[in-house]
């Protein structure tokens, strides 16, 4: 019966090399399955990061413009600003120039001259009356 042992050891021997080679493949195929899952998960990890990053980004570059902008249009108030304290200022110059010229007018019309007191003194000359 020695044989007969060596039998079932041989054909046990060889289910248990089928069995190993069965059980290598099953766990190669859990492993390569683990790493295409890590993979997959890292890769969405990253795709979700990345799309953080970019609205973080977007809303920075965002915030600048808009800093900008504001800066931008404060700047351009201020100069509208004193642009028009420059014309009121000017218009009142303008305004008071023109008043004391007309005053100067008034004062030059409303003078007695020489040549008033003579056309008033004699209105027949200036002005002769036909009868």
């Amino acid at each position: 019966m020695p044989g007969a042992s060596k039998q079932v050891e041989g054909g046990a021997g060889t289910g248990d090399s089928e069995t190993e080679e069965e059980q290598l493949d099953l766990e190669e195929c859990d492993l390569e399955e683990k790493l295409a899952l890590r993979d997959a998960y890292a890769e969405a990890v990253f795709d979700v990061i990345y799309e953080e990053l970019k609205e973080v980004l977007i809303k920075d570059v965002e915030r600048k413009i808009e800093t900008i902008a504001f800066e931008k249009l404060e700047q351009r108030w201020d100069e509208m600003e004193h642009s028009s304290a420059q014309m009121v200022q000017q218009r009142s110059i303008f305004c008071r120039e023109n008043d004391e010229s007309q005053k100067s007018s008034e004062v030059r019309e409303g003078a007695v001259t020489p040549s008033d007191t003579v056309a008033k003194a004699v209105p027949s000359q200036t002005n002769p009356v036909i009868r």
